[in-house]
């Protein structure tokens, strides 16, 4: 998925940038925190951190765009594909 950000924010880095880098950071954090729990033995104090830190990963994710949500309530047209080839 962060390849798609990457090229979002490439594409148009007037507005998509920082968007896009926001968006990778979060990403990275996800990566960072994967690698520490896979190097982590099973069963031990330092895997219950590394799960810990994993999991806030993704909950920081879902309040952000639980956030966006709440913002924009919905919207009456579809986006459209970012590229025609795309269904």
């Amino acid at each position: 998925m962060r390849r798609y950000f990457l090229r979002a924010g490439a594409a148009d880095p007037e507005a998509l940038g920082q968007w896009c880098d926001a968006w990778t950071e979060r990403i990275a954090v996800l990566y960072r925190a994967h690698h520490v729990l896979a190097a982590t033995t099973p069963g031990t104090g330092a895997r219950q951190d590394a799960a810990g830190r994993w999991q806030r990963a993704f909950t920081d994710i879902d309040a952000h765009l639980a956030g966006v949500l709440a913002r924009n309530p919905g919207n009456p047209q579809p986006a459209k594909p970012a590229h025609p080839c795309v269904a």
